[in-house]
């Protein structure tokens, strides 16, 4: 069971990985949206190497920061990382070299905020989807990384650091136009990220003050196949005995304990909060 739930895990990463690269080579590369990362740095070289095509530019910029990393790192980079990688560089090469649209290096439409659009979104997706299952895709991170190490510099400033860096640069390399389309497209893409992590790491924390827990934690534990802790309490006002059950799940498993609850105890008291970050046993692991 293991081995299966780490091959679908892989599966996923590849997924959101290929996500990323059809978000860069469909839509940013068209339409010049430098909106950080090593693919706006690719495709700032691109505009000055021309023998090489932008996605090569990208592969090639990702593999040798990858291999500094790992001599950098060592194993604390990650196999999710390497992988992820890997899989985006490689996806987005292949797609060059196939050039599977003839219309490839040409824009969708007309409407380039709907482009820039599409671009961030899609890309924020599969960035979010590599994220949840516990990998990244590489480029600045891994610069972040370094930087971290060897400058004791927080992860998260690093980043932001280096995207502005990069987007600051195309108002001097293209033009002003193109600057603030590419400025505006990180912030979509960093709100996008922030949303669909957000979302798909989405659990629901449940507080029931009951006179029946025991029918409820069968039910939590035994059918929806969910954890408890309980502990007791006391009315404020009757002075009478409740039993307090706090429970983390998911959105399916905590409408059905609530209707269960409500079913089985006309008096019980329910409160439900959204948690996009719970860690522990079966959920987030504490480094993360």
């Amino acid at each position: 069971m293991e081995n299966k739930n780490t091959v679908k895990n892989f599966v996923i990463l590849a997924l959101g990985s290929m996500i990323v690269s059809c978000a860069i080579y469909f839509f940013k590369i068209p339409n010049n949206f430098f909106t950080g990362g090593f693919s706006g740095l690719g495709m700032i070289l691109g505009v000055y190497i021309k023998n090489i095509s932008t996605s090569t530019i990208i592969w090639i910029i990702n593999v040798v920061f990858l291999v500094i990393g790992w001599i950098i790192l060592g194993r604390s980079i990650g196999i999710r990382t390497i992988y992820c990688t890997l899989v985006y560089v490689c996806f987005l090469e292949l797609l060059d070299l196939l050039k599977l649209d003839e219309k490839v290096g040409v824009p969708f439409t007309n409407d380039i905020l709907l482009e820039l659009i599409f671009a961030c979104l899609l890309e924020a997706i599969g960035l979010a989807i590599v994220i949840k299952n516990g990998g990244s895709t590489g480029g600045t991170v891994i610069v972040a990384l370094i930087v971290r190490k060897l400058a004791k510099l927080d992860i998260g400033s690093a980043m932001i650091y280096a995207d502005i860096v990069i987007v600051g640069a195309t108002f001097f390399i293209l033009d002003v136009k193109t600057g603030m389309y590419s400025l505006l497209g990180l912030l979509i893409k960093s709100l996008g990220l922030k949303y669909f992590t957000d979302m798909f790491n989405d659990r629901k924390t449940l507080m029931i003050v009951t006179k029946c827990p025991d029918e409820i934690l069968r039910y939590i534990t035994e059918t929806i196949h969910g954890t408890a802790t309980i502990w007791e309490g006391k009315g404020a006002f009757e002075g009478d005995g409740r039993t307090v059950i706090f429970a983390v799940m998911t959105a399916k498993q905590s409408t059905k304990a609530t209707a269960f609850a409500k079913k089985t105890d006309s008096e019980v008291f329910i409160v439900k909060n959204s948690s996009h970050e719970v860690y522990g046993r079966h959920f987030m692991g504490i480094g993360e």
